[in-house]
């Protein structure tokens, strides 16, 4: 016992001396608790060494041998495996007191009371008696614990309960030896005695249960002493035997402990289904919301459409422009935005309560349903709508307004949740054909022209996909000097099936409107470069093809595939291509120059910032919009005009192109105020390859 509990006491203290936190506090405890074992085996066992004869220990030695006890108690409940509530604190005791009370109204019944019979009295027992109470009372500690930890996974908490059991049944079998008067008992009781201590020791070696352990996955164990306790007490009431008054007390106690456990039980349920009720709540409101803006989603519309009624009204809102938005200044700047849309059409739905309510579909779609006032209240608050959302703000440090389109429509007999959507969906469509920025009430007129151009939309994308209907024409680019072609500017045409040569100017809006443009875009470059060997060839650039970010990539696969030089390759890009950011386009063209392409501004002298874009922009030519070109023969004033230009581009070392050359007066005032290259129907109209004047090329 003395080499077990010394080298016990030295584990223990160096696991602590290692630790931190609560691993120190309970090595450091446990390991005085065993010094104090070890100073009570010490002071018995050194004389018996020495004298032969095991003396009876001293007041000290009793008083740390028991001590070791309430040292072990302590070490037990300082273990984080308590729950961390106060309910699981109390939940923790009860059990505590009804293991206790079971473990002790036992063992008073077998070993206790016969105990005191033996003695004598009660006071001449209390110390014989102390030791085996004291265990009785760390056992019920350790089987709250242990009912708190799952019973397969083995801890220090497992070595400490089982070296606990044993010492307590020790205990008691050493009490009964002594009334019964069983020696034979007594190498036993040592084996125990050394059993314990070594469970104890070797604690250390095993991990302290973690502190997010699973609690109460054992709920029975701390109640196993109750079956023992009522199976002693059947047996004692069967032979007809009064119970003492400790074992009704015990009884009574154990009692009192279950039915407030019972209690705490019945309020943890309570307290469960309503986290359960706020749960699902939670879940309920999250599945019909959208996360980002709060309002309510297309689930939550759908659920509210199910009960649509006649004089009900639905607003279709779709963000103008947001994808230049989300392309130039970033998807934080596009969340900013919906999150500033979101909050101004709740503001002007607020004043119409629960009769209002907002939605955000999905990307830049927003909805408004109203379950009453009908087409008139839907006109009412779609006005208020463009008009909040006009009102200018600063959106990552640049100053800008919100633009939406609006359709609106109203249920009438009979209508049903589709044909609501339909109806505001076509108004929607023909805002944003007609009049970006406002709204349309659905006009049952329109349902067929709008079924055309969704058609046209649907035709143009497998066009675009296939690329078999779409082709090229040309316009030749002349030197007005010697009036030979230099290159040609590519235009693309599309055939549609049954419908013959649809015009630019029908097309090119629905591939815009759709987000078409780049795929055309893309489509047009690498067509343009491999249909156009030894000729210089112009390719218009849109502004959704170089807010997209991949031109210089489709411009290096595009030269690589069809074995142009870059040289060969202009790309004619518009103001209204740059508005969005000035500074990413920059970028992008400089890559585009680094390969060896040309790039120029065209329809230059038109907006209101040609002169920031010549200043601030990598460009090697610009050319004059028609717009100037064709008053040059009889406006003074557009000659000036055109003169000015030519100055400042020279000054600049800059290529000029006049478009739109008509005449042959046109031509010669260009070639006396410097202009050296021009484009127009004098020299041209656009054409297939190999035609006309293209063909000298």
């Amino acid at each position: 016992m003395m080499l077990v509990t010394v080298a016990g006491v030295a584990l223990h203290a160096v696991t602590a001396w290692r630790g931190r936190g609560v691993t120190r506090l309970v090595w450091a405890t446990t390991a005085t608790g065993l010094a104090c074992w070890a100073f009570a085996e010490i002071s018995v066992g050194v004389p018996a060494l020495r004298d032969g004869v095991a003396p009876g220990r001293g007041t000290i030695a009793t008083i740390l041998n028991l001590g070791s006890l309430v040292l072990a108690v302590v070490a037990m409940l300082s273990i984080p495996t308590a729950p961390r509530t106060a309910v699981g604190k109390m939940r923790m005791g009860l059990d505590g007191i009804v293991a206790a009370s079971a473990l002790l109204g036992t063992a008073w019944t077998l070993v206790l009371a016969p105990m005191i019979q033996v003695s004598g009295s009660f006071s001449n027992a209390l110390v014989d008696l102390a030791y085996p109470i004291a265990a009785v009372a760390l056992l019920a500690i350790s089987l709250v614990q242990l009912a708190g930890q799952p019973l397969r996974r083995a801890t220090a908490l497992t070595a400490i309960s089982g070296g606990i059991v044993v010492l307590t049944v020790t205990l008691l079998v050493e009490v009964v030896g002594q009334v019964l008067g069983q020696g034979w008992l007594r190498p036993w009781v040592l084996g125990g005695y050394v059993a314990a201590a070594v469970l104890m020791s070797i604690a250390p070696l095993a991990p302290l249960p973690a502190p997010a352990a699973p609690t109460a996955s054992s709920p029975v164990l701390p109640y196993v002493p109750v079956v023992g306790y009522v199976a002693v007490v059947a047996v004692q009431a069967a032979g007809g035997r009064a119970l003492d008054p400790e074992v009704v007390w015990a009884a009574l106690l154990m009692v009192g402990a279950v039915l407030g456990r019972q209690f705490l039980a019945l309020r943890a349920n309570a307290a469960l289904s309503r986290d359960l009720a706020a749960e699902r709540e939670r879940y309920a409101h999250e599945a019909a919301h959208d996360s980002l803006t709060g309002l309510a989603n297309r689930a939550g519309l759908q659920s509210a459409l199910a009960t649509v009624r006649p004089g009900a009204a639905l607003l279709l809102i779709d963000l103008d422009d947001f994808k230049i938005v989300n392309d130039t200044l970033g998807h934080g700047a596009g969340d900013d935005l919906l999150r500033l849309t979101a909050d101004r059409i709740r503001q002007v739905t607020a004043a119409h309560g629960d009769n209002a309510l907002p939605v955000r579909l999905g990307g830049d779609e927003f909805a408004v349903l109203l379950r009453r006032g009908g087409a008139e209240l839907g006109r009412d608050v779609a006005t208020g709508i463009v008009d909040r959302l006009g009102e200018p703000t600063t959106l990552h440090g640049r100053r800008t307004a919100v633009r939406a389109s609006i359709g609106v429509a109203a249920a009438g007999p009979g209508a049903d949740a589709q044909s609501l959507l339909r109806d505001a969906d076509i108004a929607l469509y023909q805002a944003k054909d007609l009049d970006k920025g406002g709204w349309r009430p659905y006009d049952e007129q329109l349902d067929t022209a709008i079924r055309r151009r969704r058609a046209l939309r649907d035709e143009l994308a497998h066009a675009i996909r296939a690329g078999e209907q779409l082709h090229l024409v040309y316009q030749p680019i002349v030197d007005l000097r010697g009036g030979g072609p230099v290159g040609v500017e590519a235009l693309v045409r599309w055939r549609r099936p049954g419908h013959g040569t649809v015009p630019p100017d029908d097309f090119l809006p629905v591939a815009r409107e759709a987000g078409l443009m780049r795929a055309l875009d893309r489509w047009v470059l690498t067509a343009a470069l491999a249909a156009t060997p030894g000729t210089n060839v112009h390719v218009n650039v849109s502004a959704e093809y170089l807010a997209g970010g991949t031109l210089p990539g489709d411009v290096a696969r595009a030269l690589a595939e069809t074995g142009r030089p870059p040289s060969a390759l202009t790309l004619e890009v518009t103001e209204t291509a740059l508005i969005g950011n000035l500074d990413v386009a920059a970028r992008l063209l400089q890559s585009v120059r680094d390969l060896g392409v040309r790039v120029a501004l065209d329809d230059f002298g038109v907006g209101y910032s040609s002169l920031t874009y010549l200043r601030r922009l990598p460009v090697d030519g610009i050319k004059i919009d028609r717009s100037f070109v064709a008053e040059l023969h009889r406006d003074p004033e557009a000659t000036v005009l055109v003169r000015t230009i030519m100055t400042l581009i020279g000054g600049l070392g800059l290529d000029c192109v006049a478009e739109g050359v008509e005449t042959e007066e046109q031509a010669a005032v260009l070639r006396e105020l410097g202009c050296h290259q021009a484009q127009g129907y004098l020299y041209g109209r656009p054409a297939p390859m190999l035609s006309n004047a293209v063909a000298r090329l």
